[in-house]
């Protein structure tokens, strides 16, 4: 906590009972600045997979994809995600690295896997951490099928951004079909 900038305090009275105050910072980018000139980041709607064993950040995330017009599923487990990518024919995916029963890493393997299985392209897949120095891990990206990681806390903006910049051939294609 103290690391993203924020802090706990604790306040207890025997009998009356106890107090937990959480405070942390505000982004300094609102979201629904991230967007084009239209608010919205992308040329087409995106239909997003958001993986993390954390609920409160999956409804963030799910929000701001909400927010910015794009179609968003959840999974609360890397155990979850098949299911869904059996349903829906998913974009991209956002996943959380540390997760018990399946990380990130191991989430990213099975997702190309599950797509390559059922003869789709790979989905670009996003990694989300609070453990630093893991963009420097390369090799272990290219293994798991993922194209980039974001550190916590996460900035909405920074996000948005990154799915664009790893969509380029959809978003071609989008423009020369339309």
């Amino acid at each position: 906590m103290v690391r993203h900038g924020g802090s706990v305090s604790v306040e207890s009275q025997l009998g009356q009972g106890t107090t937990f105050t959480v405070a942390l910072p505000r982004s300094a980018e609102r979201p629904d600045d991230a967007g084009g000139d239209d608010g919205r980041p992308f040329d087409l709607p995106l239909t997003i997979l958001v993986i993390d064993d954390m609920e409160p950040l999956v409804e963030i995330l799910r929000d701001a994809f909400v927010t910015s017009g794009q179609k968003v599923f959840t999974a609360l487990s890397g155990r979850d995600a098949p299911d869904v990518l059996r349903r829906e024919n998913i974009d991209v995916v956002v996943c959380d690295l540390g997760m018990a029963g399946m990380n990130g890493w191991e989430v990213g393997k099975a997702v190309k896997a599950q797509r390559e299985g059922m003869g789709l392209p790979k989905a670009p897949f996003i990694l989300i951490t609070g453990w630093g120095g893991q963009r420097q891990e390369a090799d272990r990206m290219a293994e798991s099928s993922v194209d980039a990681v974001l550190e916590k806390p996460v900035d909405v903006g920074e996000l948005l951004r990154v799915i664009r910049n790893v969509l380029p051939a959809r978003e071609q294609q989008a423009r020369i079909t339309a």
